[in-house]
C-alpha cells in the first residue's frame, strides 16, 4: 500500500510542481523571516534600551519595517498558490473519481453505498490536500523552526539550550500520560450513557405495558439508582478532567521554573543579557508549540493515510469490460441463462426471443426475476452461464457505450433533477434538441398539455417540493425516452403510478412509436398486456408459460391469478 500511496501522490502532484514548489519555497522563507524577529527585539532592548543606542534604532526599526513586508509579499504568493493547488489539485482527483463512479462494473457499484462516494468524494479528498500542505509543509517547516529555536537558545546560552532539548520532549510525553488517563474516565462515561440512554429510551417506548403491569415504583426506583450512578461518573470525571489539568500546569510551571532559574543565574553573573533572555523566552513557547505540531503530525497522518486508502481502493475497482464490437439491432436472446447473486439463484436456465418490430412482455410476481432480464440486456450484470445476443452476435462483444446509447430503459422510479427545468431534463438525451421535437416527445407521453399549463412552460424548474405530481414527472421522464429515439425500448413497470386513462394512451403512442423497434415491457397490469404480440410468464426465474394476453389468461392460472389481484388492486386505488 505505500507505493500505491506514493504512486498515487506522485500522479497528481506531478501536475502541479510548479505550484507545490512555490508553497514549499514560501513556507520556508516566511519561516526564516518569521523565526529572526526575536533577534531584533533582542537588539532593541540590549542596544536601545539599555545602552541607549538612539542611533541604531532608526536602522532597526528600518529592518523590521523591509522584513514585514517582504514576509506579507511572501504570505500573499504563498495563499495564491495554495489556492491554484488546493482547487486543481482537489478538482482533478474529484473528476477522476466522478469518472470512474461510471465505469464500474455493477457488483462493484452494488458493494460501495453512495453516502461512502459521497465522503470520498468530499471529504477524503480534503484529506488529501491537508496531508500535502495544511499538515505536511507545515510539520516540514515546524520542524525547521523548532531546530532554528533550539539552535538560537544554544547560542545565547548553551546550558539553557540542553535543558529546554531535555525538558521539552519529556514535559509533553508526561502531559501526553495524563490525558491518557483521562481519556479512560471519558469513555467510561460515554458507556454509562449510552447504556442509560437506551434503558429510558425502552422505558418511554413500553411506558403504557409499565402502567398495566404496575411496575412504576419498580422503574423510579431504578432509574433513581441509574441516576446515581450517572452523577459518580460525573463527578469522577470532573475531578479527572481537573487532575488532568493541575497536572498539566503544573509541569509546565515546572519547566519553566528550572529555565528561569537558570537564565536568572546567567544574567545575574552576566552571562546573559536582557535582550538574550527577551529572545530566550520568546523561542523557548515556540520551541515548545513547534514541537507539539511536529509529535501531532504523526498522530494524525493514520487517519489521512487511511483516507488516500480509500480514494486508491476506489479507483482500483474492477471496471466493465470493454469491447470494440459494433451494435447491430436486430432479435434479443436469451440461451440458457443462469443467473445468481450473492448464492441467490435469480434465474435458472432462461431462454427466450424478443423479436424485433414486435411488443415482447416479461410478466412474473415480484422477485421473480424480470428486472434482472432487463439490467442483463444493458450489461449491468454478465449471466453466471448461457449468453445473451443481439442480432446474433453476444453482448459480450458488443461496445457497452453503443449498446446502451441504443437502448432506453424507463422504470417506475426514474432520476429526474430537481432544481433543473423541464427542458433540461429533456435535453440531458440530446442537448441540441429543438423545442419542436422537445414538444413533438411530450405530446407522445400525454404530457404537453399539462407542460403549456405551466408559468414558465419548457422552463419551470422543477421543484424537490413537488410542484409536479408523480404522475406529471413519470410522463416527463416517457417523454426523454421518445425524444432520446432508441432501438430497443425497456419498460419497466413505467405506466404504474399513471391512470388507467392515461396508460392506455401512451401505451398506444408507443405501439406506434416503436415500430421496426425492439419493445420490451415489463409489467401485471392487464392495460399494459392486452396488445401486447408475445408474453413470457416467469416463476422463480424459470418461464411457466408464453403466448398472448388472451392465452395466458385462459391457459396459464398464476398469470390470471396475478392480473386479477393487480386489477382489484387498481380499482380500490380508484
Amino acid at each position: 500500500m505505500i507505493n500505491q500511496r506514493i504512486k498515487f501522490l506522485k500522479k497528481y502532484l506531478g501536475n502541479y510542481k510548479g505550484a507545490t514548489i512555490n508553497i514549499t519555497i514560501s513556507s520556508i522563507l516566511v519561516t526564516i523571516i518569521g523565526i529572526n524577529w526575536p533577534l531584533i527585539f533582542k537588539l532593541i532592548v540590549d542596544e536601545v534600551f539599555i545602552n541607549n543606542s538612539v542611533e541604531i534604532l532608526k536602522y532597526l526599526i528600518g529592518l523590521y519595517f523591509f522584513m514585514f513586508l517582504f514576509e506579507k509579499f511572501i504570505q500573499f504568493l504563498w495563499r495564491l498558490s495554495d489556492v491554484i493547488l488546493s482547487t486543481e489539485l482537489l478538482d482533478s482527483i474529484r473528476q477522476d473519481i466522478f469518472k470512474k463512479i461510471f465505469l464500474l462494473k455493477s457488483e462493484e457499484k452494488d458493494n460501495i453505498s453512495s453516502g461512502q462516494i459521497v465522503d470520498i468524494l468530499n471529504n477524503d479528498t480534503k484529506k488529501v490536500y491537508e496531508l500535502i500542505v495544511s499538515e505536511g509543509i507545515l510539520t516540514i517547516t515546524s520542524f525547521l523552526r523548532f531546530l532554528i529555536s533550539i539552535t538560537y537558545i544554544c547560542l545565547f546560552n548553551i546550558k539553557v539550550g540542553l535543558v529546554v532539548i531535555f525538558l521539552i520532549p519529556l514535559t509533553y510525553f508526561l502531559s501526553n500520560y495524563f490525558k491518557n488517563r483521562f481519556k479512560v474516565y471519558v469513555s467510561k462515561l460515554k458507556r454509562e450513557e449510552a447504556i442509560y440512554n437506551s434503558w429510558f429510551f425502552d422505558i418511554l417506548s413500553g411506558l403504557r405495558e409499565l402502567k398495566y403491569l404496575s411496575s412504576t415504583y419498580y422503574v423510579r426506583k431504578n432509574f433513581f439508582l441509574k441516576l446515581k450512578r450517572m452523577c459518580f461518573f460525573d463527578i469522577k470525571q470532573e475531578i479527572e478532567s481537573s487532575h488532568n489539568d493541575n497536572s498539566q500546569e503544573m509541569l509546565n510551571f515546572i519547566s519553566d521554573i528550572i529555565i528561569y532559574a537558570i537564565i536568572a543565574y546567567a544574567i545575574i553573573f552576566d552571562s546573559m543579557t536582557i535582550g538574550e533572555f527577551v529572545a530566550i523566552n520568546i523561542y523557548y513557547g515556540w520551541s515548545k508549540y513547534f514541537f507539539r505540531n511536529v509529535i501531532s503530525f504523526f498522530v494524525k497522518k493514520e487517519r489521512m493515510f487511511l483516507s488516500i486508502d480509500r480514494i486508491i481502493n476506489l479507483l482500483n475497482l474492477q471496471e466493465e469490460e470493454k469491447s470494440n464490437g459494433k451494435f447491430e439491432n436486430g432479435d434479443i436472446v436469451l440461451k440458457n441463462v443462469h443467473f445468481a447473486y450473492d448464492r441467490n439463484k435469480i434465474l435458472d436456465d432462461l431462454t427466450l426471443t424478443i423479436k424485433r418490430g414486435e411488443s415482447t412482455a416479461i410478466v412474473g410476481q415480484s422477485g421473480s426475476g424480470k428486472s434482472t432480464i432487463a439490467s442483463l440486456i444493458l450489461k449491468f450484470y454478465e449471466p453466471t452461464s448461457g449468453e445473451v445476443l443481439i442480432n446474433n452476435k453476444s453482448l459480450q462483444s458488443i461496445n457497452t457505450i453503443n449498446l446502451r446509447n441504443s437502448i432506453s430503459i424507463v422504470r417506475q422510479e426514474q432520476t429526474i433533477f430537481y432544481s433543473e427545468s423541464i427542458r433540461n431534463n429533456l435535453r440531458m438525451v440530446k442537448e441540441n434538441a429543438t423545442d419542436e421535437e422537445l414538444w413533438k416527445a411530450l405530446k407522445m407521453s400525454k404530457a404537453d398539455e399539462f407542460v403549456s399549463n405551466l408559468p414558465q412552460k419548457l422552463d419551470e424548474v422543477i421543484d424537490i417540493n413537488n410542484n409536479l405530481s408523480s404522475g406529471q414527472i413519470q410522463r416527463i421522464m416517457l417523454a426523454r425516452t421518445f425524444l432520446r429515439n432508441s432501438e430497443i425500448i425497456i419498460f419497466d413497470e413505467a405506466t404504474s403510478n399513471l391512470d388507467i386513462e392515461t396508460e392506455i394512451e401512451i401505451l398506444e403512442s408507443l405501439k406506434k412509436y416503436s415500430k421496426d423497434k425492439t419493445l420490451l415491457i415489463i409489467a401485471y397490469r392487464a392495460n399494459a398486456l392486452k396488445d401486447v404480440d408475445n408474453i413470457y410468464f416467469i416463476d422463480q426465474g424459470k418461464i411457466i408459460e408464453k403466448g398472448t394476453h388472451s392465452y395466458l389468461s385462459e391457459n396459464c392460472v398464476l398469470y390470471s391469478d396475478l392480473i386479477k389481484t393487480s386489477t382489484k388492486k387498481e380499482h380500490v386505488m380508484s
